[in-house]
């Protein structure tokens, strides 16, 4: 009985979600690398250049296998839109150093 129920409650919370789908607006936002990046930190996990080269290391801190990025997003259109941020955090013994980039210029 206890399965019936949660299957019932899964098929409501389903047409709820098909329901309110409808009224969904789709955004669709995009940036130009590495033309639109503002700034990477990171500690050394990654395979991508500081940027600016005066940026402060992640290393020596305590989230040295942290990646902080922004950078400016583009409509469809390609108009210069908004900002983003982006903030990951990698387990230990983890990186994406494979990733080697030159820094943006």
């Amino acid at each position: 009985m206890k399965m019936f129920a949660a299957l019932i409650f899964a098929l409501v919370c389903l047409i709820n979600n098909a329901v309110y789908a409808q009224d969904e607006k789709i955004v669709s936002f995009f940036m130009e690398a590495p033309s639109d990046l503002v700034s990477i930190s990171h500690g050394g996990h990654v395979g991508i250049a500081l940027f600016p080269a005066e940026i402060p290391s992640m290393a020596g801190t305590p989230i040295p296998n942290t990646l902080l990025l922004t950078a400016r997003v583009r409509d469809t259109n390609g108009k210069i839109s908004g900002i983003t941020s982006e903030l990951e955090t990698f387990p230990d013994g983890h990186s994406l150093r494979w990733c080697r980039s030159p820094a943006p210029t």
